[in-house]
């Protein structure tokens, strides 16, 4: 209605930490649109309500502008404060009053226009309060344990959701093991400490009643991912654009269903249930506590069932880099490798990636420099010294048949972690670049729109011959800027939006900052992945671009690593991570790589700033800040 020059919504009471004397307005420049639908990131102002003084302020980036005249253009004043200390005082004057006016809190969107203040609307805030109550509920639930960042797109983590299910969970497996409580909010994932118990119950209940359950189990899982080999290679080859509405729409459901089944081994692993169970039984069969150490450190390894894309992937290039080195031509090896691998990017992110030629040659630039012999040597070495050593503990002790079924049972489910995640996110990716690929090309639905789309509404897309309802238009819209799913005592709730985020913040302002002063503890400890010690810069990961600042003899500290993280990973003295056991991908790597490893710190990344010298001990357990 008018040209505005800064705008935005404002909130007269602060509806993220319920207090009722302080105002929130939240600024951009241009027109409202781009605040409200979350196309910008607003700046913050916090008002004292009572004494009409700015409490605090956030001042955030736009790089985005909304006008009347010209749509949207950059924004060249992005960097700065976009409402003057006096408006804002003016804006949170008008919403006291109005909030006065009507006795109850209110959301109201304003603009201002050549020095006046005009309000657009204003409504009562209804959802305050439910978002409240649902706080509460979570922090009710118990104490809760953050456990690994990592968002993907909604349809990877909706998918999530149908995996924890028992309804899916039957049709694949047999049994359930349902999720019964857990967060899942932008990323950010939480666990309940009194679910691990109740899922020790439910295993030990199935394998009492079947010793070979966790055979028969694993087995599941290897016919699962001998299906989805298949399918990709079906799905590769499959002509889509031939296809009508009607067909294309049965193809997409058969690829949900497998992908969906994909997911369910994820959701259901049995990995530290089946150590607790292994150390319990030795502590009662009389074995000593060095000897559990020692057996438990042996047959947690990744035994040598079939090739591991994510293991693979680093040794098939160190390959290629000793040739390179001796000066053979190597390009026909490099162009196999990269249709091979490139995929292992990042599958299951938002953005549709993958490893390019140039990620390639510099890998190879930067292996130039070391003993690529000995590094392959030693990967082999770990390799066959795993299997040996297995052997070896089977052989030298005289297990009972249920230990060595327990023992069976690690190792096929520490193979099974990588091989299920490998397929499941190859998978998608395939799916995302043919049967996905087809459908927006046909709706012209953006392909980063429609991963951003439940299963059921891509179905009625192609049901109604490529339309798109507007109420999903809005929902997706609502998804981009963000998404929360929270599991309480079996009930399921997904929150989208700007309430998602607030969710969010007030859990990690409970359960994922720590009750320490500001300052850096000096010392954090971990469980030892692979011993060693060594001093170096630490490189903090809090994001996938930070893997392009890691330099050679970085100490990566990460809340997990994934396989994307690999040509960082070349370059690093030692690994460290909040969260993973032995078996976890850093692990795992750190004894190939050799190179010292720490895991399971819980705090690693909040106490450790980028740029730091640290040390890692690795023969302790320990890390030191030494800045």
């Amino acid at each position: 209605m008018i040209q505005s020059e800064v705008s935005g919504i404002a909130f007269s009471i602060n509806s993220t930490t319920s207090k009722k004397d302080e105002i929130v307005i939240e600024a951009g420049l241009g027109i409202g649109e781009t605040v409200v639908s979350g196309k910008i990131t607003p700046d913050t102002y916090i008002i004292n309500k009572d004494e009409n003084k700015i409490k605090s302020k956030q001042i955030k980036e736009q790089k985005l502008k909304m006008s009347r005249e010209e749509g949207i253009t950059k924004c060249l004043k992005g960097s700065s404060q976009k409402l003057s200390d006096d408006m804002i005082l003016k804006v949170s004057k008008q919403v006291k009053e109005i909030e006065e006016f009507y006795n109850f809190p209110v959301d109201i969107e304003w603009a201002v226009y050549k020095g006046k203040v005009y309000i657009l609307q204003c409504r009562p805030i209804t959802t305050v309060n439910k978002n409240n109550n649902l706080i509460d509920k979570i922090i009710n639930a118990g104490n809760w344990n953050f456990y690994v960042s990592r968002k993907f797109n909604w349809f990877v983590e909706n998918t999530e959701i149908y995996s924890t299910l028992e309804k899916y969970q039957k049709d694949l497996l047999g049994f359930e093991i349902i999720t019964k409580n857990y967060l899942c909010l932008n990323g950010d994932e939480y666990a309940l400490d009194k679910d691990f118990d109740e899922l020790c119950s439910k295993f030990n209940n199935y394998f009492e009643n079947d010793i070979n359950f966790f055979q028969k189990f694993a087995d599941i899982e290897f016919d699962l991912t001998d299906k989805i080999k298949n399918y990709i290679k079906y799905l590769q080859n499959k002509n889509l654009t031939i296809l009508s509405f009607t067909e294309l729409k049965s193809e997409f459901e058969d690829f949900n269903d497998l992908y969906i089944k994909s997911f369910i081994p994820g959701m259901t692993r049995p990995d530290e249930y089946l150590l607790d169970c292994l150390k319990k039984e030795l502590i009662n069969l009389k074995f000593n506590k060095n000897d559990i150490e020692n057996i438990i450190s042996k047959i947690s390894t990744c035994p040598n069932y079939f090739e591991l894309s994510y293991s693979e992937e680093h040794l098939s290039l160190l390959k290629i880099a000793l040739k390179a080195k001796k000066g053979e031509d190597v390009q026909h090896l490099l162009d196999e490798h990269i249709s091979k691998y490139d995929w292992i990017k990042g599958p299951v992110n938002f953005e549709n990636t993958h490893f390019t030629k140039e990620d390639y040659l510099e890998r190879l630039e930067n292996l130039k420099n070391i003993d690529i012999k000995e590094k392959i040597k030693n990967i082999n070495k770990v390799r066959e010294n795993n299997d040996i050593e297995y052997n070896k503990i089977l052989n030298k002790y005289k297990f009972t048949n249920k230990v060595k079924k327990l023992i069976k049972a690690i190792r096929d489910f520490i193979f099974l972690r990588t091989y299920t995640t490998e397929y499941s996110d190859h998978l998608f990716y395939v799916g995302r670049n043919t049967i996905f690929r087809e459908i927006s090309n046909r709706t012209n639905i953006g392909e980063q729109d429609l991963i951003m789309l439940e299963d059921k509404e891509i179905s009625n897309i192609l049901r109604n011959n490529g339309t798109m309802d507007k109420d999903i238009k809005e929902i997706l819209e609502s998804r981009k800027v963000g998404f929360a799913m929270i599991w309480l005592d079996g009930k399921i709730q997904t929150v989208f939006g700007n309430k998602s985020i607030e969710i969010q913040n007030k859990i990690a302002d409970v359960y994922k900052t720590l009750d320490v002063e500001e300052k850096s503890k000096k010392v954090i400890s971990g469980s030892i992945a692979n011993t060693g010690k060594i001093k170096g810069i630490a490189r903090v990961l809090n994001e996938y671009k930070d893997i392009y600042k890691v330099k050679k003899g970085d100490i990566i500290v990460a809340t997990m690593t994934t396989p994307d993280y690999v040509s960082a990973m070349e370059k690093a003295s030692g690994f460290i991570t909040d969260e993973g056991g032995i078996t976890c991908h850093a692990a795992i790597l750190s004894r190939e790589f050799d190179v010292p490893c720490i895991v399971g710190t819980l705090n690693a990344t909040k106490e450790i700033k980028n740029g730091q010298k640290i040390e890692l001990d690795a023969y302790n357990g320990k890390v030191y800040i030494l800045d």
